[in-house]
This record gives structure tokens, C-alpha cells and sequence, in this order.
């Protein structure tokens, strides 16, 4: 019998298997147990078969099965699964017949389990062990759907075995949701005079979206948590990069200007997933419809970067061409952004036009803007006694030679991934690695599919390390934000 210590482990099913002659699979050796990757059942089916083919006696089937029980305990070992131990006997009463034994050692399974879960192993990949377990599950819920009620008891038993990891993942939301409402309250305050960042604007549906997290865990939906964590990720990269804008906007914007912020601010708000759409059909020589990633946002800095560093060379300055970018990079402004990144209306569809209409703007509106930000980057760069008149007709010229264009523009579409890599560049945070991780729960994969809740006790120690880290990986937005992106 499987030597699993008091309380008993909880399974699947007791599996019924085909008769193999010479041998007998009986008592809790049957068992499916929970998290019990089917690998091991698959092995010791497919071993028994070939020694029942091969063998001619009962006495010649147990030596041969003797010899590669040996080798199954040692293949266990090999991939980390000491904790199960493999014995056949032979009947001592009835019917001669080889007893298969499966031990388990509850302690190793359960310290097995916690490693797994605590390993560096992608996220879709510890979901591949989940799976692994419960792939016998579910071929047996599809050939008898009545199963699935009777799996209420099982679920319960995993429930209290994993009651302290629910807990403890959600005190950590918990603590992480009074830490945004705080910040949400001292924003109130701080920002009544001013322009509000728009981190505080989105605040309260991160908030939502993290009680709705506790919710879901609640409710065993453990693949559901990572799918609100993404959008959470997503959310603060985009409110980063227009913080980010707004920044720098301001710096260059006496206080009775404040008012115009609302030009570019309301009409990036405008836009729905129809345009979206639209835009990223346009692939011009001179103007992108979407800004798809990082490097594509930087390949339309790129012109701007060679003629400040033509500049710098001839003022005897041997500043490099990343630093001009990562300047030029921090310090772009909303006016310069929509001169620089706008596509013009006339490459939108007449039919199309329309939708747009009210969320161009004029080129002529941002020049004055985007020369005043491009000499506050010139400054910047330069010796700051070196006379402003320069870098006034310095600016002009580098605007006018950069971008040639009249008429309305409007805001390319911002594509998550160039969201997510400015953002985490900016804050020196790798936020690609989090967003990419939950990322496979977006859509249906046979490896990330739940199933039933609680089904796995191994999933509920996996969310507890994930909440664990992504609350840590948000405290540290959340500090670098106030230091690095909008410091007030």
C-alpha cells in the first residue's frame, strides 16, 4: 500500500486498469493522487505490459519485473521524483499473482511540490506539471461528465490543505490594495492646483482589479488572477509613458498654459479599437499608424539623434549617440511627440476621415511647443552657459529638416509592447518578463486550462509565489514612478 502519512492525500479517482497477467495493482496503488504527475502511471502500465508479453511463468514475470522496478526507481530519481518508490511482491495467499506496490512519501511530494513552485521554471511550464497530473482527469470527465459532482469531496480536501497559501496570498493583496488607495488619497490633495498624473487617474481600477483578484482566488480561479495581472501591467506602462509626456510637457508650459494640455490628453482618450485598427494599415515612408515596440519608436528618433550629435561634435562635445537617445528619449513632451510620431489625416481613408475628425491637431499649434522642449533637451545636453540663442536657431533648423509636414495629425496607436518596454527602460524595470509570463493565460492553451477549481495543490502554492512576486515587482513601480517618472 502507498505509504502516505496521516492526513491521507487527496486523489483524483481510484483507477480502474486493465487486467496485465501475473500481476495485481491493488489498495491505495490505484489511486490517482492529486498532483501525481501521470508520467508515473504511464511507465509502470507500460513496463508491466511488456513483462506480461515477454514472460512465460509467474516466476520468470517477477525477475524480470524485479530488474526494471530497479531501473523505474532509479529513472524516478533522476528527474526529481525520489518521493515515489516502486516494490512488487509475490502473494503469499490465493491465487499466485505479483503484487505492484507504489509508495509515496508524502513529505518529499509535499517538498517537491514547494520547489516546483519556488523554481525559476516559466510559468506555462509549471502549468505543464499541472497538467501532466490531471490529463488522466480529464479524458475520464469527458467519457463520464457525472464524475465531476463527485469530485466536490476531493476539492474540499485541497481546499484545507492549501487554506494557509490562500491566506497568505490574500493578505498580500490585501496590503497592496490599502497601499494604492493611500497613495490615491494623498494624490487628491497633492494634485487639486495641478495637472493629475495620469498613474492617479487609473489608480482606482488597479485597486478594482486587485479586489477582484482576492474574488477570484476565493473562488479557486487561480489562472484568472494572472490574466487581471497583466492588465494591471498594462495599465501602468501606459499611464507611465503619457506621465512620462505630461512631465515634460509641463516643464515647458508656463501655469496659465496648463489648459492646453487637454489637447493631446483628451484626443489620445478618444481613441477606440476601430482606430486602432485603422491606424495600423498605415505604413508610410514618413509616418507609422502604430508604434509597435521600442525600436520602432527609436528608428523615428533616429534623424533627430544624428543631428544633435552633428551638433555636439562641431561644439566639441564627445557625447555618444545612446546618451543624445536616452535624453531625447526622457525628455520628449506631448507637442513633440504628436510633430515628431503624428500621422498626417490625408493618409487616413476619406471614408475614414470622419472618425477622425475630432482628434486632430494642427502642426502649426505644436512648433513653438516642440522647439521650446527640443532646446530644453539641447541644454541638457550641452554646457548650459553655451548661449540660448544658438540652441534656439539650432532647434528650428533641426524641426524643420527632421519633420516636413502641414495640415492635422493625429497620435499613432500605442501597441502594448512598446508600451511595456518604454516604460520598464525608463524605470530600469523588466516589466517584459512579468507581462510575458501571464501572457500565456490570455488565451486557451491545453496547459494553462483550469479545468475545475481546486483540482491542484500545487497551483495554489505556484499563486501564492506569483502574488508574492508581482506585489513586490509593483511596490517597486510604484517607487521608481515617484522617483523617476513624476516626482512631486
Amino acid at each position: 500500500m502507498a505509504k502516505l502519512r496521516w492526513p491521507q492525500w487527496p486523489y483524483y479517482i481510484v483507477l480502474k486498469k486493465d487486467k496485465i497477467r501475473f500481476f495485481k495493482i491493488g489498495g491505495r496503488s490505484k489511486y490517482l493522487y492529486v498532483d501525481l504527475p501521470y508520467y508515473v502511471y504511464e511507465n509502470v502500465e507500460f513496463y508491466l505490459g511488456e513483462i506480461s508479453d515477454k514472460a512465460s511463468t509467474i516466476e520468470e514475470a517477477y525477475n524480470l519485473a524485479k530488474e526494471q522496478i530497479s531501473k523505474l526507481n532509479e529513472d524516478f530519481k533522476r528527474v526529481e521524483f525520489d518521493f515515489v518508490n516502486l516494490q512488487v511482491r509475490k502473494s503469499v495467499f490465493g491465487k499466485p499473482k505479483i503484487n505492484l506496490i507504489i509508495n509515496i512519501n508524502r513529505d518529499k511530494f509535499d517538498q517537491y511540490l514547494e520547489n516546483l513552485a519556488r523554481s525559476n521554471t516559466a510559468l506555462s511550464e509549471k502549468y505543464t506539471n499541472i497538467a501532466s497530473s490531471r490529463l488522466y482527469l480529464v479524458t475520464l470527465f469527458m467519457r463520464n461528465p457525472e464524475l465531476v459532482s463527485k469530485f466536490i469531496d476531493t476539492q474540499q480536501e485541497i481546499k484545507m490543505m492549501i487554506q494557509k497559501d490562500l491566506d497568505a496570498s490574500l493578505d498580500i493583496l490585501n496590503k497592496l490594495t490599502i497601499l494604492l488607495s493611500n497613495l490615491q488619497k494623498s494624490a487628491e490633495s497633492r494634485y487639486r492646483h495641478k495637472p493629475i498624473p495620469f498613474f492617479y487617474y487609473f489608480l482606482p481600477e488597479i485597486v478594482a482589479s486587485i479586489n477582484s483578484c482576492v474574488s477570484l482566488i476565493n473562488g479557486g480561479l487561480a489562472t484568472s488572477v494572472y490574466r487581471e495581472f497583466r492588465r494591471i501591467l498594462e495599465i501602468v506602462s501606459y499611464s507611465v509613458f503619457l506621465d512620462s509626456l505630461l512631465r515634460n510637457t509641463i516643464s515647458i508650459l508656463k501655469k496659465r498654459e496648463y489648459e492646453f494640455l487637454e489637447d493631446y490628453t483628451n484626443h489620445l482618450f478618444g481613441y477606440t479599437e476601430n482606430h486602432y485598427n485603422i491606424l495600423a494599415n498605415i505604413k508610410e515612408k514618413d509616418a507609422k499608424g502604430s508604434i509597435v515596440n521600442l525600436k520602432d519608436f527609436e528608428s523615428t528618433l533616429k534623424p533627430l539623434v544624428e543631428d544633435i550629435l552633428t551638433y555636439t561634435k562641431l561644439s566639441g562635445k564627445n557625447i555618444g549617440k545612446r546618451r543624445i537617445l536616452k535624453i531625447v528619449r526622457e525628455q520628449i513632451s506631448f507637442p513633440l511627440f504628436y510633430y515628431l510620431f503624428g500621422v498626417p489625416v490625408d493618409y487616413i481613408g476619406k471614408n475614414k476621415k470622419e472618425l477622425f475628425k475630432d482628434l486632430e491637431i494642427d502642426v502649426k499649434k505644436l512648433y513653438d511647443l516642440s522647439r521650446k522642449n527640443l532646446i530644453k533637451i539641447l541644454t541638457s545636453i550641452q554646457d548650459k552657459k553655451v548661449a540660448a540663442q544658438k540652441d534656439i536657431r539650432l532647434s528650428e533648423h533641426i524641426l524643420d529638416k527632421v519633420v516636413k509636414r502641414s495640415g492635422g495629425v493625429v497620435a499613432p496607436a500605442l501597441r502594448p509592447t512598446f508600451l511595456y518596454e518604454y516604460s520598464g527602460k525608463l524605470m530600469s524595470l523588466d516589466i517584459r518578463s512579468f507581462y510575458r509570463n501571464y501572457s500565456t493565460f490570455i488565451h486557451l492553451y491545453p496547459n494553462t486550462t483550469q479545468i475545475l477549481p481546486f483540482s491542484s495543490i500545487l497551483e495554489y502554492k505556484i499563486l501564492k509565489i506569483e502574488v508574492e512576486k508581482f506585489s513586490t515587482f509593483l511596490n517597486k513601480i510604484v517607487d521608481k514612478y515617484q522617483s523617476k517618472v513624476f516626482c512631486s
